[in-house]
């Protein structure tokens, strides 16, 4: 140490007590700057070596006070560094005779160390940097600079060919390819000691290195050497291949003991190449030397340990023939994919893999490509940065480009925050060896994963780099709702750098300092930066309404809710921290999806807040209502949702229906209930025949024989099919039932149909494996299944809209196979299976790449969780010989803006309006009368109710009810089909049967429900817009005698990936394939614990003290290891 350090041997009197926050440092050349909380006049600071315990005091430490911070500066200037390869030291600080440990306030423990940008450089050898380690422990790391780099960076490997050289006393310039390398060190890497060290610096010019020849002396024979240079946070290792004639002209490279490329260490593992081509579909290598006759060639996908082996090609002496058309034309290979190319050899008696590599590592030539029909995309050849032979499955030459760049995903601190308008800007640390190409703001949807770049400009000093970027584009772009993400993109060198950003070496700002100034994006909603929990940047687009109370602390309980008669009485609790004073206006009961509201007056009592319902008084919609309270803070209006009721709470509301409801007329029933999201909530529908007291005993009553024989079930492995309501047997799920029961008899796979359904007589012949809805053998088997697979979600399998009792429960756990009753595309339900909802599925099946895509964009699942099979139902669709007949089948969906309205409003809307107009059409009478053609109308399921308002006077044309036909049936027989947004027309579009879209309500339509297909370019029929339109393209089919446009044909193959009668076989294959993870979900022991009222009020009591509050998290950490799968239930609170 220096003249103010002294070293001290084995010191044990000081203890080591509480880390100290340090809310900043920086190591600035020499020297380290540390920022910390309060006011110190005066401290030491100790580095203990972490090897061998040694102490070193570093005394009149610079203390500066800045406000309610003190700065510690100290210098690393004549530091007596020990002679070590590398060695690290923790820094603690002394006061009053004891030790602190300097820790990272916004850090509780890292997965890795975390290395500051700056280095100390204190010789060419020799570096010196500070890190906070896995403990977040401020720390020094010192040694060779090579071993500090490589720790502190990430290490890119390559080779670096020199292909001439020239010497001039100690000097000596090695020529290369690989361009410009700037300052550099060059490293040996000693297979003895397993060490890489520098030994010296190398300067780098434009393809050539200058290099103290007298350093080569000191290298150990087996050693290898490299040049390696850090750029950014990434060290780039070059391990230096001279060319065989260099070593035998220059005995300064006789250390480098290579005769000839075959006999070195690098070739045994690589095979040069210096020319290739793609002719046809094969592509065509020369190789550089000859070569064993190869057993195969070998190929790596570049993300992951996949291998193919193949033979698909020839050898013709020292060129190598591979046919890339028969081996990438399989479902197999994914547009995207990189796979590198090695060739498999056998060498007397053993077997080499060697990996072909161009010699010069060119830039990559334009190539010509390969056409894969079979998965739609191109294969094309390229040579990668490192010189490596590779494939690339794409459309586009801009994926090669991006082999150029290697990626790096870090945190990245940044400063001086600020938004004005539309110019957002922030600072972040210099980043050292670089000069940057370009910085990008990269956006990315937290639900949808859609991603927005916006170009940022630059203005660097010696210490920061300053970024500004206009956001002006992004915000202006039509972006609905949405709460955005927030990295940086840093292209310097041939590095490109995508790093989340935010203020992670500080404290977490108050809830209103957060949020930056807002901006308006339109008429309703704005645009605002702002801090997460984590300190990290994003953007929330939305109302201000919304924002104002986003950034509102609240802390709410529900102690009571009671239901007496008409009466319903709440008691809750509300603090609101934040805020200075506040006033309680009253509550609110608002529909969730319409403006509909009744505000309801309150007492205070105390801590307490009361309020009184008469649900007698009020006038409900369906279905549900939110309860909120409404408080004015400093003028301004906030509704706070009621959340976190007491278990008392949960468990009264959430037990079953009859302990707590309200008949609200004959039909009608309305009760309160507690949300998944833990809120307060009131639900008004139509009372079910299914909620009886004879199904409510049925119910417990299976629970007690589950109970008892649950092993036996258990051991029976229960797969349950359903459709529609548990109503139907004739669409997906009846086709795959059908399947499994023909073709796989040993699965235990059931039927659940209701006993008075039309379609029973379809399961003629299936009995032994039919279940009765509602009888006690669906409930007990309800209990035990392992898995339930259907065209509808997991409520259809029992009481619809009942949300309590204890079936429910176990169903929740239950996985769900998605059979799917249509193709996705022209109605959009993403709201309702999205990936994270009370309907999430587990499995989803998809009839092509086009549906898939869709699943994975909008609805947020994930590759494992969709399969491309097809429909089971059409597998049937060609094996029964039905006539077609000169019949127009008229099937439109129905319209959720429309559910469960009242006869008078049904019939005063537009959808109504339109077909009984059509259905009594003069013109579309006489057109079917004319040609001699039926029109059946099929009433869609959810309008039943309405099926007698539809009439017509026409003989032509039927109205059927549904349950009377089979759908299938009548797709089958028909030779036009009208729909306006119904999945029916992918089973016409299937069967090559023409469509037409009666689409009157477009604009509506889009606006209310939406879809994922352009509407006036995707579709694969006629579109009609109104009555006339229709008329005229049903007489154009008729004419045509019902064939098929040409245009409409041309289609086909991009929606459907298979057209056979191997679907369900497809599906099954899937489902077995994925058993292991669509076992039901376990309740973990934290959610059993969390049902435990005393545990939940320890829990609630040990947070209170400082001591029992750190016993308590202790004890949590400790049962969260012992099962890793547990969910934290109760503990789910943060600190």
């Amino acid at each position: 140490m220096n003249k103010q350090s002294a070293t001290l041997h084995g010191k044990k009197g000081d203890q080591l007590v509480e880390a100290i926050h340090a809310t900043d440092f920086n190591l600035n050349g020499s020297k380290i700057e540390i920022i910390l909380n309060g006011i110190i006049e005066s401290a030491n600071l100790i580095f203990r070596n972490n090897d061998t315990k040694e102490e070193h005091i570093y005394e009149h430490v610079n203390c500066e006070s800045l406000n309610e911070e003190t700065r510690l500066t100290i210098t690393l200037d004549n530091m007596n560094w020990p002679d070590v390869h590398r060695t690290t030291y923790t820094i603690l600080l002394k006061m009053n005779e004891e030790l602190f440990r300097l820790t990272k306030p916004t850090i509780k423990r890292l997965k890795n160390r975390l290395f500051a940008r700056s280095y100390y450089q204190i010789s060419q050898t020799e570096t010196a940097t500070i890190f906070l380690n896995k403990k977040n422990t401020l720390s020094i790391m010192y040694g060779n600079s090579a071993s500090v780099f490589r720790a502190s960076c990430k290490v890119v490997s390559d080779t670096l060919h020199i292909t001439e050289m020239e010497v001039a006393g100690v000097k000596a310039r090695f020529f290369h390819e690989e361009g410009e390398l700037g300052k550099a060190l060059l490293t040996i890497y000693d297979p003895v000691t397993k060490h890489t060290s520098a030994i010296g610096a190398v300067q780098g010019e434009k393809n050539s290195l200058e290099v103290d020849v007298s350093k080569l002396a000191e290298i150990p024979t087996a050693a290898d050497v490299y040049v390696e240079a850090k750029v950014g946070k990434v060290l780039k290792s070059f391990k230096l291949l001279f060319h065989p004639n260099l070593v035998q002209t220059h005995r300064e490279l006789s250390f480098y003991e290579m005769d000839s490329l075959s006999d070195a260490t690098e070739s045994q593992k690589t095979l040069y190449f210096d020319e290739f081509e793609i002719m046809g579909d094969h592509l065509q290598v020369r190789l550089m030397e000859p070569s064993c006759q190869s057993a195969s060639v070998v190929f790596e996908k570049s993300t992951s340990a996949e291998w193919i082996q193949t033979h698909e090609f020839k050898q013709d002496g020292q060129r190598l023939i591979i046919d890339l058309k028969k081996i990438f034309n399989d479902r197999f290979f994914k547009e995207g994919q990189k796979w590198k190319v090695y060739v498999k050899e056998v060498v007397a008696g053993e077997v080499q893999v060697r990996k072909l590599k161009h010699f010069s590592a060119p830039k990559a030539p334009q190539m010509g490509q390969v056409p894969l029909e079979d998965i739609k995309t191109q294969a094309m050849a390229y040579i990668s940065p490192k010189a490596e032979l590779g494939i690339l499955l794409g459309k586009s030459e801009e994926k090669i480009n991006n082999a150029s760049f290697y990626i790096t995903k870090n945190r990245l601190p940044m400063h001086d925050l600020s938004f004005h308008k539309y110019e957002l800007s922030f600072s972040i640390e210099n980043i050292q060896d670089a000069d940057i190409n370009s910085v990008q703001i990269v956006m990315k949807n937290r639900q949808s994963g859609e991603i927005h770049r916006v170009p940022a400009t630059v203005n660097k000093s010696s210490r920061n780099i300053g970024i500004y970027s206009n956001l002006e584009s992004f915000i202006r772009c039509g972006i609905t709702p949405s709460r955005w993400d927030v990295s940086i993109e840093i292209t310097y060198a041939n590095i490109m750098e995508v790093n989340r950003v935010g203020f992670y070496d500080q404290k977490k700002l108050p809830m209103e300092e957060r949020y930056l100034r807002s901006v308006e994006v339109d008429e309703e909603n704005v645009f605002t930066p702002y801090l997460t929990a984590r300190n990290e940047l994003s953007f929330v687009i939305g109302t201000e309404f919304a924002l104002r109370h986003e950034k509102l602390k609240s802390k709410i309980l529900i102690k009571n809710v009671s239901l007496k008669k008409s009466i319903l009485e709440i008691e809750i609790t509300l603090s609101l921290p934040d805020a200075e004073s506040y006033q309680v206006k009253g509550m609110l009961l608002r529909h969730r999806n319409n403006e509909a509201f009744a505000q309801i007056p309150v007492t205070v009592k105390k801590k307490s807040i009361l309020a009184k319902v008469n649900l007698a008084e009020h006038e409900f919609e369906q279905f549900y209502w939110d309860f909120y309270v409404l408080v004015d803070v400093e003028g301004e209006d906030y509704e706070i949702k009621l959340k976190r009721p007491t278990d008392h709470v949960r468990k009264k509301l959430n037990g079953t229906i009859r302990d707590h409801s309200y008949q609200k007329d004959a039909d009608h029933v309305v009760y309160p209930y507690i949300t998944r999201s833990n809120s307060l909530a009131l639900t008004y529908r139509m009372k079910s025949l299914y909620e009886a007291p004879i199904y409510k005993w049925k119910e417990k009553f299976s629970y007690i024989i589950y109970q008892m024989l649950n092993r036996y079930y258990d051991h029976k492995n229960i797969w349950l099919v359903y459709e529609k309501m548990s109503e139907t047997a004739q669409d997906n799920g009846y086709h795959f039932f059908k399947y499994c029961y023909n073709e796989k008899p040993e699965r235990n796979v059931f039927y659940i149909i209701k006993k008075d359904s039309p379609d029973l007589a379809n399961l003629k012949g299936f009995e032994d494996r039919v279940i009765h809805f509602m009888s006690v053998k669906h409930l007990v088997y309800l209990f035990a299944s392992k898995l339930l697979i259907a065209s509808e979600t997991k409520g259809h399998s029992y009481v619809w809209r009942v949300q309590k009792g204890k079936v429910m429960e176990y169903l929740r756990r239950k996985r769900i196979v998605f059979l799917q009753h249509g193709v996705l595309g022209l109605k959009k339900i993403d709201s309702t299976l999205n990936k994270g909802s009370s309907e999430e599925v587990d499995l989803f099946v998809t009839s092509s790449d086009f549906e898939k895509e869709i699943v994975k964009n909008y609805f947020g699942y994930n590759e494992k969780d969709i399969i491309v099979t097809g429909l089971s139902r059409w597998d049937d669709v060609n094996k029964e010989e039905t006539p077609i007949k000169r019949q127009i089948f008229l099937m439109p969906t129905w319209r959720n803006w429309l559910n469960e309205v009242s006869n008078e409003e049904f019939i005063e809307s537009n959808y109504f309006k339109n077909y009984i107009g059509l259905l009594n059409s003069e013109k579309l009478m006489d057109l079917l009368r004319m040609h001699d053609v039926e029109l059946k109308f099929y009433v869609h399921p959810k309008f039943q109710p309405f099926i007698d308002q539809f009439h017509t006077t026409c003989d032509q044309i039927e109205i059927i009810k549904f349950g009377d036909v089979n759908i299938s049936k009548l797709i089958r027989e028909s030779a036009l089909l009208i729909t306006d947004y119904s999945s029916v027309a992918w089973d016409m579009y299937y069967l090559e049967k023409p469509t037409i879209f009666y689409q009157f309500d477009l604009e509506e339509y889009t606006e209310l429900q939406g879809s994922y297909m352009d509407m006036n370019k995707e579709l694969f029929g006629d579109q009609a817009l109104d009555p006339d339109e229709l008329i005229t393209s049903i007489e154009n089919s008729v004419r045509n005698n019902f064939e098929e446009q040409d245009i409409f044909k041309e289609k086909r193959s991009h929606y459907f990936a298979n057209i056979d009668n191997k679907n369900s076989e497809r599906i099954y294959d899937n489902i077995v394939k994925n058993e292991k993870r669509l076992r039901p979900r376990r309740v973990s022991f934290y959610k059993k614990l969390s049902k435990v009222t005393v545990l939940r009020k320890l829990w609630r009591l040990a947070k209170r003290g400082k001591v029992t509050r750190k016993l308590a998290f202790s004890l949590r950490d400790h049962l969260m290891n012992l099962n890793g799968r547990g969910t934290r239930g109760l503990w789910n609170r943060r600190r």
